[in-house]
């Protein structure tokens, strides 16, 4: 009896994971004003083993408008990176159980509604970027300026658009932006140096958070289409 209760504890604490693990974002999340965090009821979005991997999605107003220059009135570590990128959609690399600080690919996004964005035409707009984790080495640091690729394409608040990621055994991770009639965009690629031939497309999901260093100054929402 002893025994069956051990390996019944092993499956339900270490639960083993396939490369036909589907797991994606569904529905409406939103960072509260003051947080960093989704308000997801779960710990994770769970695992996801697919080689191309897409979902739709749709920005609110708040992500092309809000405004971090007013630390008085939230919370912000360092005011240096009032622009930093919010993460988005993506996933680890390199197995279920890998930190995506060390191996993944996410979309992040910020705001394009003023100066502070080299994109910035005059209207409420986002600005839509690729990032990446490769062996450890984040896209921040300046060690590896090519694990961060800004789109040149702004998108639209209240719009939907399709991200596709597409991570390949060489170790080339391709970022989609397309719209919502699943007409190309543009695309961005980045090469990984960890190539983890064996498990590269496995992953925990990861969905949206808000920096960086400087948490929501304002809710910031956004719509998953799985």
């Amino acid at each position: 009896m002893i025994y069956i209760i051990i390996i019944v504890l092993i499956i339900v604490l270490f639960p083993t994971y396939t490369h036909s693990e589907k797991n994606n974002i569904n529905g409406i999340y939103m960072v509260k004003y003051n947080d960093h965090y989704s308000n997801k009821s779960s710990i994770t979005w769970g695992m996801n083993g697919d080689k191309i991997f897409s979902v739709n999605v749709k920005l609110s107003l708040a992500c092309s408008t809000y405004d971090c220059k007013n630390t008085t009135s939230y919370t912000c570590e360092d005011s240096m990176y009032q622009y930093d990128w919010n993460k988005l959609w993506g996933k680890a690399r390199c197995g279920y159980y890998n930190s995506h600080h060390d191996d993944s690919d996410r979309f992040v996004f910020r705001k394009c509604s003023d100066n502070s964005c080299n994109a910035y035409n005059g209207e409420n707009r986002i600005q839509i970027g690729a990032y990446s984790y490769d062996n450890g080495i984040a896209p921040y640091t300046g060690e590896r300026p090519d694990l961060m690729k800004t789109f040149t394409n702004t998108i639209l608040p209240d719009q939907i658009y399709k991200l596709t990621l597409t991570m390949n055994d060489d170790g080339l991770s391709t970022f989609d932006l397309s719209d919502i009639n699943n007409n190309l965009i543009e695309t961005q690629y980045i090469n990984h140096e960890n190539k983890c031939i064996k498990n590269y497309y496995e992953g925990i999901v990861d969905g949206l958070y808000f920096g960086g260093t400087c948490r929501a100054p304002i809710d910031i929402i956004v719509t998953y289409y799985s």
